[in-house]
């Protein structure tokens, strides 16, 4: 798992959140006997609310979830039939449901995340994480974690993640790199906006597994 430093928030929804800068915090993995014991039981908090959330709204889910890694600050999952480049990773360190995507030979990218901080306050709890005029008293750290993180997962999951082709990377060397979705069946429509553009380069691949196995890929980089 790569962990990311930098402003972070679910895009196109910015004006919600307050800006934060997450420090780098390396996880801690526990042995393999204790990975092994862990398979069945979470200690954490919002891990055990997660699970027990995923319970009840399994149904809800057009793509089915698989767990690759079970340690103690974090839990992956990937996709069913969905390309295993993308995964998501459930932080109990700082709160957060993070979706990346792996390209071979390049460092792992952020997608999106969803995250909530909850803290108590007189009658229950709010979201730290939201701008004060969007807080909402809620009773429990559970409906936080609900109200932050899982639905808007399960949301993105049906809502794009399920109707999505090809998952997209371009940029500039040793510059910046941008990760997204296209939701047109030809990567290389203008829809999709492989037009002229500044970048160096460009990967795409295929984002279901049970669609074609072709990988398309274009560098820019003369």
């Amino acid at each position: 798992m790569l962990l990311m430093s930098g402003m972070t928030g679910i895009p196109g929804m910015e004006g919600r959140w307050k800006k934060r800068q997450r420090p780098y915090q390396p996880p801690h993995v526990v042995g393999a006997k204790a990975f092994a014991a862990n398979r069945i039981s979470v200690r954490r908090r919002l891990h055990k609310a997660f699970f027990a959330w995923f319970a009840v709204n399994r149904h809800r889910f057009a793509i089915d979830l698989k767990i690759e890694k079970r340690v103690d600050e974090w839990v992956e999952v990937s996709f069913v039939g969905i390309n295993p480049a993308i995964t998501a990773h459930l932080s109990a360190q700082v709160h957060e449901m993070e979706i990346l995507v792996e390209f071979p030979n390049e460092d792992a990218n952020i997608l999106l995340d969803f995250w909530a901080l909850p803290m108590s306050v007189l009658g229950g709890y709010i979201d730290d994480s939201l701008l004060l005029e969007y807080r909402e008293l809620l009773p429990s750290r559970e409906r936080i974690w609900e109200s932050g993180i899982f639905e808007p997962f399960v949301e993105w999951i049906n809502g794009t993640l399920a109707k999505a082709y090809w998952v997209e990377l371009r940029g500039k060397r040793d510059y910046w790199s941008d990760v997204r979705l296209l939701m047109t069946a030809d990567p290389g429509a203008p829809e999709a906006g492989n037009g002229e553009t500044a970048d160096e380069y460009r990967f795409v691949m295929p984002c279901r597994t049970d669609t074609s196995p072709r990988v398309a890929h274009a560098d820019h980089e003369q």
